[in-house]
């Protein structure tokens, strides 16, 4: 988690390294699911728990840099932590006991999400892209 802000913020991109990380959770759920030895499908898991947490911090900082004035900024970054721990709250009830050991639908579930959350980022990149290129075109024409 460390590693991937300090990288991030090195080289002033955040988009890459979300994808990169959430790509580790696509992996380990996608091989889970698929998996049939147990100590292989437990040994999975260990891919997607620094693909599903360690993009939060980096994502966070990504829409704070993304937003103005102070109360959109404020707002935010509230939001992003509610949506971010509101998996927290959700797997509460995901996780029943009948459905265990392998928790197929949860791990199917959470297989999407990592999905979306890559796809999410690449749209975010190409909406940031856009508004930048906006406003390149905006101070061209009132500087012209």
């Amino acid at each position: 988690m460390l590693l991937s802000a300090y990288l991030s913020d090195k080289y002033q991109n955040h988009a890459i390294p979300s994808a990169i990380i959430s790509t580790l959770a696509v992996a380990g759920f996608a091989l889970y699911l698929h998996s049939t030895f147990k100590f292989i499908a437990y040994g999975l898991l260990f891919l997607t728990v620094p693909g599903v947490y360690a993009g939060a911090p980096i994502i966070v900082v990504w829409m704070a840099n993304n937003s103005e004035p102070y109360f959109h900024h404020a707002t935010i970054i509230a939001l992003g932590f509610v949506a971010m721990n509101a998996g927290g709250i959700l797997s509460t009830w995901r996780f029943p006991t009948k459905e265990g050991p392998r928790f197929m639908k949860m791990m199917i579930m959470d297989l999407t999400f990592s999905v979306l959350a890559i796809v999410l980022v690449f749209i975010n990149v190409a909406v940031l892209h856009y508004k930048n290129w906006q406003k390149l075109l905006k101070a061209e024409h009132a500087s012209a």
